[in-house]
């Protein structure tokens, strides 16, 4: 299936509440599996990384989700984070702004690590859910909408809004030369994903005998990759896009048995 067709399916289900209303039924206590606040006017269902910082803050193991990760994790990977995630495809399209981009060293990945453990640690010391607070996608789908839709938050916009509005603009701006700096840089759902990129039971494979490293995959990867240097980095999103673009069909994406 087209990845397209799967970001429209993604926005379909996740935006599905049309009350007037904030849902806070039962399946807010699903997360899916990618970034998308809770808070969003539209959003039925809830954030992975919401509710990881939600039992950081009462300091119990979060046993659901742990779980939740490492089941999706190992079928999947990080095909998520290229099929689904709205706020990555929103950098891919603003990076078709300019026709050159700035190349990134890879080697910057695990950057992310950084996040992640920033998501972990500071609800536990701190009792409140920073990441959240800060989350660009957050800012985007939830923070923006909720001010404008509600009169009354107008009144308590303060310096914290003001930072968040800050933060995604920059980003945005970044991703306009740099392909999905959020993705490659900042998610720590992205790095949880990706750490099981080479365990998963989907994975790209690659035939060195038909392989000429001529970089098209490179060119045409939305993350910066040289896909025949590691078929399945922490920062492969399994979009596809290289397996399309290589001339001598190196590369396949399958199930491993």
């Amino acid at each position: 299936m087209n990845r397209y067709i799967w970001y429209v399916v993604s926005f379909l289900i996740i935006n599905s509440n049309y009350t007037s209303l904030l849902y806070s039924g039962r399946w807010k206590r699903l997360p899916i599996p990618i970034l998308h606040c809770h808070s969003c006017p539209l959003s039925r269902f809830g954030c992975p990384i919401g509710n990881l910082q939600h039992f950081m803050v009462l300091r119990q193991f979060p046993y659901l989700i742990v779980g939740y990760f490492g089941v999706l994790g190992l079928i999947l990977g990080r095909w998520f984070c290229g099929h689904l995630c709205l706020f990555g495809l929103l950098q891919e399209w603003l990076g078709k702004l300019v026709h050159h981009r700035r190349k990134v060293s890879t080697r910057w990945s695990h950057v992310k690590l950084i996040s992640l453990i920033f998501v972990i640690l500071t609800p536990i010391f701190t009792h409140e859910v920073w990441f959240c607070k800060l989350c660009p996608e957050g800012t985007l789908t939830a923070g923006i909408p909720q001010v404008m839709l509600d009169h009354s938050l107008r009144m308590l916009v303060g310096t914290l809004f003001w930072v968040k509005i800050a933060l995604l603009g920059l980003l945005m701006v970044l991703a306009i030369p740099v392909k999905r700096p959020f993705c490659r840089f900042i998610c720590p759902l992205g790095y949880i994903w990706g750490i099981f990129n080479r365990l998963s039971l989907l994975r790209i494979k690659i035939d060195r005998t038909r392989c000429t490293e001529c970089n098209l995959c490179e060119t045409v990867c939305p993350m910066g990759l040289r896909v025949y240097e590691d078929t399945n980095a922490v920062d492969c999103i399994k979009c596809g896009k290289c397996i399309r673009a290589c001339p001598n069909n190196a590369l396949t994406m399958e199930f491993m048995t």
